[in-house]
């Protein structure tokens, strides 16, 4: 049997007829059977707000010294969070040089193990405590895995400052100078209407 020969307007009319139809066809599957809608996607982790105190913790040095933040109330204090890196190295020289001078009170919570905390400081000049935070528990609770993260608290150990964490980064310096004018006058910003969480990068040394 042979077909009746068209025209090329029948052919084109034939064509986007075809494809008008099919396409109405897939609209009506999909009205009938909807995708099921994506996850929630998963919150990072939450640590202290601005304005609170955060968790306490007992670390030791490299010589098994314990320091407990509690002992540092009075008077305002700069926490750093280091595992090491060449950010955190860049991060822990700034921070030194400021240190030293003004006899600021300052910690540094590290990942890595005793034996590079030598290394770490003939690197950096970091000159104060450097205290092991085996499993990174405390940067878990201060969702501060991600570092450098630097925290300033008040004299009544409340936090008036932390730098963000990736993917909003500030450089180095800027970090630096956001830190200390935060130590120098440590004003306790107003609480946000709902908690904002905070995400919270190793020498080994």
């Amino acid at each position: 049997m042979r077909l009746p020969r068209m025209s090329g307007n029948a052919w084109v009319c034939t064509i986007i007829g075809t494809i008008l139809l099919l396409s109405g066809a897939e609209q009506a599957f999909r009205s009938l059977h909807p995708e099921p809608a994506p996850p929630p996607p998963v919150a990072g982790p939450v640590g202290p707000q601005l304005g609170e105190t955060p968790p306490n913790w007992t670390l030791p040095d490299a010589h098994g010294k314990s320091y407990s933040l509690t002992q540092f109330r009075g008077k305002p204090l700069v926490i750093n969070f280091y595992c090491g890196c060449s950010k955190c190295q860049e991060m822990a020289k700034l921070m030194s040089g400021w240190q030293v001078k003004k006899k600021v009170p300052m910690v540094g919570l590290v990942t890595f193990k005793p034996e590079f905390f030598k290394e770490f400081r003939g690197k950096t000049g970091v000159q104060f405590p450097l205290l092991l935070d085996e499993g990174k528990e405390v940067g878990k609770k201060w969702a501060s895995e991600i570092c450098p993260r630097i925290w300033v608290l008040d004299g009544r150990g409340r936090a008036v400052f932390t730098n963000p964490t990736e993917p909003t980064v500030i450089s180095a310096p800027d970090t630096a100078q956001m830190v200390r004018k935060s130590f120098e006058n440590p004003i306790v910003p107003a609480r946000p209407k709902t908690p904002v969480a905070t995400k919270s990068p190793g020498i080994a040394g």
